[in-house]
């Protein structure tokens, strides 16, 4: 089997081959443009693990970046290729669970992705990766699975009946944790098994804040040895970067090499810019491709949100239209909703109006760090240094702002410094006319604007 990942025109995917056993969550599959270096990074990643040799991955990315589009190509490519190399797709979610109740679900949706593999029914992995739609228990899979036939069925049903003697145990909730983190190293490891697992994580965050492990108040700390196979190696994606960065150092060291997903390149996401545009019945220039890809910062979640329709949202044909889009995405769109969940998680535990104003402040002044002490005397702050460097942290926890070695600054984000201005303008003391006039105050937009001017221009003297 030839390698399948293989890059079309225009920064597009060729989908010739690829068996699509996750439904993609982006949509059609053509709709996937871009992130060329990251995709083939990861492959590559994956190519070594038939070699042994790779290790954790902690692929760190804020929401809206494209993570899990990014692990979903992976697994469908995986899978197509089928070269001794089983993809596990396994995402933590919201809401409260047992240990117990999180070794069964692991164990069901690992095992039904196993069948999937061997018997090439892609059915198998669609309902194993969607939730409400995993087989209820651990007996009927065994059920299922019996009158089957594909490569080592014996040792998925040994390892499944040794799973039925796990849960008929009464053990401390932790002792689950760590049955589930070891299932798919353990069937990567049994004899006579010669294919590899590629763990893919999906929101590892989740993991201790909605696991109950018991008197283990930290159940990632469950990955300690598992994190080091080199047969079913992790590659865990955490969309709150500060939350999964603190505790993989500090509960998980060293097992984990840290790969914070980058801003897609400008070329590609002036690409996929102008597919959605197309679709969403814009008229899109090049030109305000390149200045919707500026002002969202190349964040390609950013800029689907921009474009989606909406009853108060004009059609897309110029710059002011563009302006107005955003202004309502600020406003009441889903940009201002989910940067409320990003603000909601670190007030919630502290709240404090010097939060917002130290925000907004650290935000609209990116680039420049500041250690604690100086922030306090750059705002003028009344507030206890000690006080001062947990809201910070706390800040940097939740993904608001940066931190670089002691110092802090504002995450390089255009939209954020929007939402914090139209929603919370009256703690900024800045009237929302001179913020916008200090936002559209950009060398850089005024040289796109510029660009499309003189475009205009030379096709009107033609």
């Amino acid at each position: 089997m030839p390698k399948l990942l293989q890059l079309a025109d225009n920064y597009r995917w060729n989908l010739d081959g690829l068996e699509f056993a996750i439904a993609e969550r982006i949509g059609d599959p053509e709709n996937f443009i871009g992130r060329v270096e990251e995709l083939e990074y990861l492959y590559q990643w994956t190519v070594n693990i038939n070699k042994r040799i790779s290790r954790g991955l902690a692929f760190l990315g804020r929401r809206k970046v494209g993570k899990s589009l990014i692990l979903e190509r992976l697994y469908n490519i995986l899978y197509s290729e089928h070269k001794g190399l089983i993809p596990f797709y396994y995402e933590f979610t919201e809401g409260q669970r047992s240990g117990r109740e999180f070794y069964i679900d692991l164990v069901i949706r690992f095992y039904m992705q196993v069948v999937g593999y061997y018997t090439h029914d892609i059915t198998w992995i669609r309902a194993a990766v969607r939730r409400g739609k995993r087989i209820a228990s651990i007996e009927e899979l065994i059920e299922k699975i019996v009158p089957l036939s594909f490569e080592n069925k014996k040792t998925v049903l040994s390892c499944l009946q040794g799973s039925l003697g796990i849960l008929q145990q009464e053990q401390p909730l932790y002792e689950y944790v760590l049955a589930a983190v070891a299932a798919p190293d353990g069937f990567a490891t049994t004899p006579g098994v010669e294919d590899k697992i590629v763990q893919l994580i999906d929101e590892f965050q989740y993991f201790n804040m909605y696991i109950d492990a018991g008197v283990e108040k930290k159940p990632c700390k469950a990955y300690m040895s598992t994190a080091e196979s080199k047969v079913a190696p992790l590659l865990i994606t955490g969309s709150l970067m500060g939350v999964v960065a603190q505790e993989i150092a500090r509960y998980l060291p060293q097992r984990f090499q840290p790969m914070n997903v980058p801003k897609m390149k400008a070329t590609e996401t002036i690409a996929m810019t102008l597919n959605y545009g197309q679709l969403y019945g814009h008229t899109i220039t090049p030109e305000i491709a390149e200045y919707i890809t500026y002002i969202t910062n190349g964040i390609p979640g950013r800029i689907v949100e921009l474009l989606s329709p909406a009853v108060a949202k004009p059609t897309i044909t110029s710059f002011d239209e563009v302006d107005v889009a955003l202004d309502y995405e600020v406003r009441e769109g889903a940009i201002k909703n989910d940067w409320f969940e990003y603000l909601v998680l670190a007030m919630d535990e502290v709240n404090d109006i010097n939060m917002r104003r130290m925000t907004y402040f650290l935000c609209k002044n990116e680039g420049t760090l500041y250690y604690p002490s100086e922030l306090k005397e750059a705002m003028g702050l009344d507030i206890d240094e000690l006080k001062l460097r947990k809201e910070l942290d706390l800040l940097y926890k939740y993904d608001i702002i940066e931190q670089h070695g002691g110092q802090y600054g504002g995450v390089f984000d255009r939209t954020l410094k929007k939402v914090l201005m139209v929603n919370y303008a009256d703690l900024f003391n800045l009237p929302l006319a001179e913020f916008n006039a200090y936002f559209k105050n950009d060398s850089m937009l005024d040289y796109l604007k510029e660009r499309a001017e003189l475009l205009n221009l030379s096709l009107a003297v033609i």
